[in-house]
């Protein structure tokens, strides 16, 4: 199977994973290899809080494709814990080690999710770090089509 590496695939992906996060984070939640994540199971303190593609951590400014953003109910003497599952998404090749070089940083309350086609993520089969997740991108292609055909049928109506 080959790879269609598009900037603008690339850009339509990280607009739908920020500007629709929370259906998208439904559908995660059915993905067998994160199901045992700690966000997805149902005894989770975290809610949902809001999706951007950036994250602000000790003053440092660190850009992403997308960040979701998740709360607790405030802890005594912790405030209110937070969690982030920092996304990006490669659409050709990509070098794991030079990603994790790049900006991710090691913190209890961080996953970061590469969504890339299989061959891709078998060019990086020795993952370093547990919170790391590698995804294939193809799982987001029927939601991310219909979603597409239907807002190019709601323009056609503009007038």
């Amino acid at each position: 199977m080959g790879r269609l590496s598009n900037p603008v695939l690339h850009d339509i992906i990280k607009s739908y994973l920020v500007r629709d996060a929370s259906s998208i984070l439904s559908f995660c939640s059915t993905i067998p290899q994160l199901k045992r994540s700690r966000i997805f199971l149902p005894e989770s303190p975290h809610l949902f809080h809001d999706s951007r593609e950036e994250w602000f951590y000790n003053g440092i400014h660190y850009p992403h494709d997308a960040v979701w953003h998740f709360i607790a109910p405030s802890h005594p003497g912790l405030g209110n814990p937070s969690y982030v599952i920092i996304h990006e998404v490669k659409t050709g090749s990509y070098n794991i080690q030079k990603e994790m070089d790049k900006h991710y940083i090691h913190h209890n309350h961080v996953q970061l999710y590469i969504w890339a086609y299989k061959d891709a993520h078998k060019e990086n089969d020795r993952v370093p770090y547990s919170y790391v997740k590698q995804l294939d991108i193809n799982l987001l292609r029927k939601y991310i089509s219909s979603k597409t055909i239907q807002l190019m049928e709601d323009w056609k109506g503009v007038k």
